[in-house]
């Protein structure tokens, strides 16, 4: 067998280890991001209060990023919530006018960027709960917007069936025969969940719309 050559191996070492975009669930620390002035940026500090909606921004030249900047500055419409832009090249940034109304952080030179716009919403426990990949048009926003409003109204809905049991990240326990949520619409089909969730989690989705038992599934698919 023919051995690679060291600078191959090497090559390929590196590329292994190289940092990508956490998924649905996942530990958002490993980003490793920087302020504009390449200082350490902790996510442990900025996603405390609220949920922190967080989007990739690819290096699009400067006219894209503005306008993808100002679409952030109205994110989200239906609550409060904080926003972290994150850029490749800060000097792309140009003079947007929208770098004054979100906050804006560099990704590490060995994170490799999405080459599309990427939202998702990191909790104070510094998990991925909602991510979403964006249309390269207007509707992408909008698809947004959209999921931002269903993933808030599912919190509420998990808060007021589930979270008393299972915590709000699901993996808290009120009793031994409690069953951690964590992952659990990766485990099983989602009509299964719900079918699990009334039969031994004793909520009744009795007159639910489709529409709520929606909400619930957005917010169990991040844990």
């Amino acid at each position: 067998m023919r051995l690679l050559p060291m600078v191959m191996v090497f090559a390929l070492l590196c590329l292994a280890q190289q940092p990508e975009v956490p998924g649905l669930g996942a530990s958002a620390e490993t980003l490793s991001l920087r302020t504009l002035a390449g200082a350490p940026m902790p996510l442990a500090e900025i996603a405390t209060a609220s949920p922190l909606l967080l989007v990739m921004l690819p290096d699009t030249g400067t006219s894209a990023l503005c306008k993808s900047l100002s679409q952030v500055a109205t994110l989200p419409t239906t609550s409060p919530m904080q926003r972290l832009a994150v850029v490749a090249d800060a000097a792309a940034l140009g003079s947007c006018a929208a770098t004054g109304r979100v906050a804006i952080a560099k990704a590490r030179a060995d994170l490799r960027l999405p080459a599309t716009v990427t939202a998702m919403v990191v909790d104070d426990s510094l998990h991925v709960r909602l991510l979403l990949t964006l249309a390269p048009d207007s509707t992408g926003w909008e698809t947004l917007r959209a999921k931002l409003a269903q993933w808030f109204q599912g919190r509420q809905t998990y808060e007021a069936n589930c979270g008393h049991c299972h915590g709000f990240d699901g993996a808290q326990a009120s009793s031994p025969e409690t069953k951690s949520l964590v992952g659990i619409t990766r485990k099983y089909p989602e009509t299964k969940v719900l079918e699990l969730g009334a039969q031994f989690g004793g909520v009744d989705m009795t007159g639910w719309s489709e529409a709520k038992k929606e909400t619930l599934l957005s917010y169990l698919r991040g844990l």
